[in-house]
């Protein structure tokens, strides 16, 4: 017989494998208090993964994936990274990109890109039509203004 959970003195339990939730189920923290106005205390999503982004300018670009976008989501919340680089575009329309879940709300997430060669510093913004590339005054940024440039960020928002 094999021992697969065992419980200390203290109250401690450790597991041997893995813990396995049916489906809709999940740990529930409830004994812990639920702050207020919370609506759930129990966890019942998490998922990491990978997703290198696609063009949602309407353009049909295709980027360079530097290092592969890796994504955690935990409950309804993605923190989703990327390294790309822009192909050689003309193009005016603003520069989009896809993530790997969509958010459920205009205007319900952000992200910074920490190194870029655009020259200025860039800033993420999510909605429900996909994460934009914006500069610091909020504008955001064309195809032709990325054309051959690498952005490596991250962006936080809530997803459906």
């Amino acid at each position: 017989t094999r021992n697969e959970i065992a419980i200390d003195g203290s109250g401690d339990v450790t597991f041997i494998g893995d813990i396995k939730c049916s489906s809709g189920k999940g740990v529930n923290f409830s004994l812990v208090g639920t702050g207020g106005g919370s609506s759930s205390s129990t966890l019942d999503d998490y998922e990491e993964g990978n997703h290198n982004p696609t063009d949602l300018s309407g353009q049909s670009l295709s980027f360079t994936n530097n290092n592969t976008g890796i994504y955690t989501k935990i409950g309804g919340f993605v923190h989703f990274s990327f390294d790309i680089t822009f192909p050689t575009t003309t193009n005016g329309d603003d520069a989009q990109i896809s993530a790997p879940f969509m958010t459920d709300q205009d205007n319900h997430g952000g992200g910074l890109v920490g190194f870029t060669d655009v020259g200025k510093a860039v800033l993420l913004h999510i909605n429900t039509s996909g994460v934009f590339l914006r500069d610091e005054g909020g504008s955001n940024l064309t195809n032709s203004q990325c054309s051959g440039k690498r952005f490596i960020g991250q962006v936080i928002f809530r997803a459906t």
